[in-house]
């Protein structure tokens, strides 16, 4: 029963394993604003669904601190289970990608030194930064624990104004005033609790197990999406005006402020999918269904860069443009549906294999 009302977070990993692949589809999905009319519909369109894609990480960080931090594990624990288990995954697919690179000629030479070097500088495979915050996650657990079991709904309201006030109005207000070359003296922030490793973990223990989901109303999840709202609003236009006064829009400059206001998003999507799931019955086959492409979601995030990069894709992305004229806006979210799937699929059979099995 207790599993069953987990279902939740399998949805939500889902929907974040999705949005990971299409946050990595570049100037075909992600970064598509750039190629449209500056201000125009299609720009705005296309920038709401870049930003909101950013809901992605701060959601997997999320769910880690809603199961994580509600158990009791001893430090032996920790390091001998979880931070091993990462260290041995981050290895092992680092290395499939290091000598995949090599094989594309993109690496001149196969080097073990190099690759330990390339490893220990988190140089192989760019997406998998998140495998190394994760490790720093893992290590703080203890300390994540004491703050967030001991977090009321004051300290946790003053958290997310902490977070308001120095991830979104602060750098807004600075643009404003001094387009990017003035910011606050950095020993009056406190970016310690703001980092992905610590804000998003005791936000989702706290959404997780302090908000009783029944006594949640509809008119509180209307107004956590209405904030959320006015919040990505906010993201387009601050992206629109830095665009406009600085005429900078390349996919590194544009993103200042893509992760302003997103805290609010991923709280109204979690809270949504915890409230639906906790008054819809899901049928027995929709709930192994869900559950087992949820449980694939890790593998899936590990493997979907060489299914990106792969020539069925690059195929599949021209049959979709040039065969089928299918419209700019949807084949994006077609494609990374399709890589989702491959993902899947591929990660169902890795799970067969003994060793790969206990990774992924």
């Amino acid at each position: 029963m207790k599993e069953r009302n987990l279902i939740h977070i399998e949805l939500i990993r889902i929907i974040a394993a999705f949005l990971v692949i299409f946050n990595h589809t570049g100037d075909k999905g992600f970064f598509l604003y750039s190629t449209y009319e500056f201000g125009g519909i299609q720009f705005w369109i296309t920038l709401i669904m870049s930003i909101f894609c950013k809901v992605a990480v701060p959601l997997f960080f999320m769910m880690s601190g809603a199961l994580l931090l509600e158990k009791e594990y001893s430090l032996k624990t920790i390091w001998l289970n979880k931070i091993t288990k990462i260290i041995f995954v981050l290895v092992v697919f680092s290395a499939f990608y290091y000598i995949r690179y090599h094989l594309l000629g993109l690496i001149p030479e196969i080097s073990v030194k190099r690759f330990f070097v390339r490893l220990y500088k988190g140089s192989i495979q760019l997406s998998f930064w998140y495998l190394y915050a994760y490790l720093a996650m893992l290590m703080s657990i203890p300390f994540l624990k004491s703050i967030a079991k001991n977090l009321s709904n004051t300290t946790f309201l003053y958290l997310i104004g902490i977070y308001f006030v120095y991830i979104s109005v602060f750098p807004c207000l600075e643009f404003f005033l001094w387009e990017g070359d003035g910011s606050i003296d950095s020993n009056i922030r406190v970016d310690w609790i703001l980092s992905n490793i610590v804000l998003y973990p005791i936000v989702g223990y706290y959404l997780e197990n302090k908000i009783d989901i029944d006594k949640v109303q509809r008119k509180n999840i209307i107004a956590i999406w209405a904030i959320s709202i006015l919040g990505l609003a906010a993201a387009c236009g601050m992206t629109y005006y830095k665009q406009k006064i600085t005429g900078l829009l390349s996919e590194a400059d544009s993103q200042a402020f893509h992760n302003s206001f997103i805290l609010f998003p991923c709280m109204a999507i979690y809270i949504t999918i915890k409230y639906i799931c906790s008054k819809v019955h899901i049928p027995a086959l929709l709930y192994k269904t869900i559950s087992s492409i949820g449980a694939c979601t890790f593998g899936i995030y590990l493997i979907h860069g060489a299914i990106l990069g792969s020539k069925f894709a690059s195929k599949f992305w021209n049959f979709l443009e040039n065969e089928i004229h299918m419209n700019r806006m949807v084949m994006p979210f077609l494609f990374s549906f399709l890589v989702f799937c491959i993902g899947y699929i591929i990660t169902l059979i890795l799970k067969k294999a003994p060793i790969i099995r206990r990774l992924i």
